[in-house]
């Protein structure tokens, strides 16, 4: 019986993978395949906490937006 092999593309790799890693962020950077896993409780803590002291400073009423868990 033969056996025959098919190489993957990035793309086709990048798909079995994020399939295989639920929840993670399966990205093709610089031509590199990474995964990263999701945020966990002590990430959320610290960017709810970072959040508090951008209201508390002002930073919306001068103007400025943030959002949570973008590119963190």
């Amino acid at each position: 019986m033969a056996v025959l092999q098919h190489e993957l593309t990035l793309s086709e790799a990048a798909d079995q993978l994020s399939r295989a890693l639920p929840g993670h962020r399966v990205e093709i950077l610089q031509g590199r395949l990474t995964a990263t896993p999701p945020p966990d409780g002590s990430h959320a803590l610290s960017l709810t906490k970072l959040g508090r002291a951008f209201d508390r400073a002002g930073l919306v009423e001068s103007g400025h937006e943030y959002v949570q868990g973008i590119g963190l």
